[in-house]
């Protein structure tokens, strides 16, 4: 499951990599065209969950894919950390990412709501946002801080998409919930529209990770097995390219046993095996 970032232009980095939002079926002609249009939609969003953005937002369109415009609305004052964010889809006008960063001047040192309730509460705003749930999981619900102060407390729950019974690599919802209120903070959501309509894994776990060490054997020293499960996830030839974006975004994920190995205490190398071949797919490593 990817991690919540702060940084919307890494956000739509992140979404246009992923194509979000296929569920939507909206038509050509809905598209958002304009900066009032994007503000319209957000504005609706905002209402949903009672924020109250600040009356002057902006709305730019993300240059590099086209298709994201993120509407801003500023800090109403001046102890407010951060604003408004919402990350829209230009085709399907579902929203992709929003975060209300008022609530960052409203820390809590203190959790009131339980972790079932905050769960709840997260089910409740991915119905409202329009998700659908028939997909998701629960991976996991806990407390955390996103800034150096133990105090900034927040729930975070975390689904992860699944499709035939194994889960989408990088695809799922991310929840952040006030530990008093049960408000929402933010919400980030990544669908993966292209998807295949079986899956025949032939290889063992075991297999598998023999075939991912011998083939790191002379690339790339590493050390313990750190996890091997199979997902759905795209083909990035890492090994052979070096680089980690060169995927076919026009062709559905594979499904791969994600071999991960640690190379030292803090980094980790990940090998992409094919279920059903045994082919090396690509991968990564942490530097």
């Amino acid at each position: 499951m990817f991690k919540k970032m702060v940084a919307v232009q890494s956000i739509l980095i992140f979404a246009a990599t992923l194509c979000l939002c296929g569920h939507s079926s909206a038509k050509q002609a809905d598209k958002i065209m304009t900066t009032g249009q994007a503000i319209a939609r957000a504005n609706e969003f905002a209402k949903m969950f009672g924020w109250k953005p600040s009356a002057k937002p902006r709305a730019l369109l993300d240059k590099e894919s086209g298709e994201f415009w993120t509407v801003e609305y500023p800090p109403k004052g001046k102890t407010d950390f951060m604003g408004i964010d919402i990350v829209i889809h230009r085709t399907t006008r579902d929203v992709v990412f929003a975060h209300d960063g008022s609530f960052n001047s409203k820390i809590s040192s203190k959790v009131k709501t339980t972790k079932e309730q905050a769960i709840e509460s997260a089910k409740k705003y991915i119905n409202i946002a329009g998700i659908p749930m028939n997909n998701l999981i629960l991976e996991s619900a806990q407390t955390i801080s996103n800034t150096a102060r133990s105090e900034d407390l927040r729930w975070e729950i975390d689904y992860q998409m699944m499709h035939l019974g194994y889960p989408i690599s990088g695809a799922g919802v991310d929840v952040e919930v006030h530990p008093v209120s049960g408000a929402l903070i933010s919400l980030i959501y990544s669908d993966q529209p292209l998807l295949p309509k079986s899956a025949n894994p032939q290889l063992k776990k075991e297999e598998a990770v023999q075939k991912a060490r011998e083939y790191l054997k002379d690339k790339f020293k590493v050390d313990s097995l750190k996890s091997a499960k199979l997902y759905f996830d795209m083909p990035n030839n890492f090994w052979e390219t070096g680089k980690y974006d060169e995927c076919d975004f026009s062709k559905p994920p594979k499904l791969v046993w994600l071999v991960v190995f640690n190379w030292d205490e803090c980094h980790i190398a990940e090998v992409q095996v094919d279920a059903e071949d045994g082919r090396i797919l690509g991968g990564m490593h942490c530097d």
